[in-house]
């Protein structure tokens, strides 16, 4: 058995000892990534160097991802599948509040690169839900230019914050969806995507329908679901250009785990 001592601190060679004993036996890379996210928290939470990020420990977890990739099935939701849904949200919601909610949900998802937790709520879990005042629009002689998201926590956050600008833009266009959606929600505090009952939105209601508008718009709906968004948004801004880091920040990834979302079949380049 690998003899991992706990004495802190780690040195950067012991954690790419740690890496390939994990990558030997099997570990998924999201699960190593997990693993470091913790053993990083400790040393910063200590006043320690941080051994995660060395060269030697990002070249471990590259090796052991191209020795052993992932087989995710998961395909992204694309930018063209993206306004297909939009259109047949309408068709398929219960009523105009409701239509509203998930056309704004669904192009805030991807173009702000967030997770399930950050829009929903499951169970009694909404440690990471967006609230209104998290929301910022800004305006161009009256004009509404952009949005300002700011995360005050994430997955992994570990107490840091984040913020992203989503810029205007055609239609479909992220920023007036969302206006159009809080002229049915008002602007009382809160979480942001509730329902007409004042009800936060659940995973549960959001996977669901998910599922029946991926159906509807002609999409095999077994092989999508709620994190397909972000998988999309990193595939999307790969294939403009944008470098890892910036899809990293964007992303709010704490390690090049990003990496396991790009699909690279549908890509121009990374």
């Amino acid at each position: 058995m690998f003899n991992f001592h706990p004495v802190f601190p780690y040195t950067s060679r012991d954690i790419a000892a740690f890496v390939s004993y994990l990558h030997l036996h099997g570990h998924a890379p999201s699960t190593i990534a997990t693993h470091l996210s913790g053993i990083s928290h400790y040393h910063k939470l200590h006043g320690l160097p941080d051994p995660t990020q060395s060269y030697q420990v990002r070249q471990a977890q590259r090796g052991g991802r191209r020795l052993h990739p992932q087989n995710d099935q998961r395909l992204p939701i694309t930018k063209e599948m993206l306004h297909q849904l939009f259109h047949a949200i309408p068709q398929l919601a219960p009523n105009a509040y409701m239509a509203a909610l998930y056309q704004a949900l669904f192009l805030l998802m991807f173009h702000g690169f967030l997770r399930v937790g950050e829009v929903t709520v499951s169970g009694s879990q909404a440690n990471h839900t967006l609230t209104m005042d998290q929301i910022r629009i800004s305006y161009n002689r009256s004009q509404p230019i952009a949005m300002t998201v700011n995360f005050n926590s994430f997955k992994h956050s570990n107490g840091s914050q984040a913020k992203l600008r989503i810029p205007a833009q055609q239609f479909p266009c992220p920023v007036q969806s969302l206006l159009h959606f809080l002229r049915h929600r008002g602007t009382n505090p809160g979480h942001l995507f509730v329902t007409p009952l004042k009800q936060t939105l659940s995973r549960h209601q959001l996977a669901q329908f998910l599922h029946l508008v991926v159906q509807y718009a002609g999409y095999n709906p077994v092989k999508y679901n709620t994190h397909s968004f972000r998988i999309g948004a990193a595939t999307h801004a790969a294939s403009q250009g944008f470098t890892p880091l910036q899809i990293q920040q964007m992303g709010r990834w704490k390690s090049d785990a990003f990496y396991q979302y790009l699909r690279p079949q549908i890509m121009i380049s990374v």
